[in-house]
């Protein structure tokens, strides 16, 4: 992040293991101990909030794109079948 002491990888790496293999901050805290970088978990919650922060742009960009492209195929697909009458 920019001014900081860890980089948007770092952060990405935290959420990762957060919200994708469902780890605990204090988890990832003993993790990170046990690799010999010394980071507590509120520290990691930081991570996590500046990394909201870092994405808000693109999230908030993000339905403007979605809502304005074409269907996708699978969705096409299925509208064909059930303009047809068939499921």
């Amino acid at each position: 992040m920019r001014g900081g002491r860890y980089s948007v990888d770092f952060a990405v790496h935290v959420a990762l293991q957060k919200y994708g293999f469902h780890l605990p901050l204090a988890r990832q805290e003993r993790m990170f101990q046990r690799e010999g970088l010394v980071v507590d978990s509120q520290t990691l919650w930081d991570q996590l909030n500046a990394l909201a922060h870092h994405l808000q742009p693109s999230y908030e960009a993000l339905p403007a794109v979605v809502f304005s492209s074409p269907l996708p195929d699978s969705a096409q697909s299925l509208r064909g079948h059930r303009e047809a009458g068939t499921r």
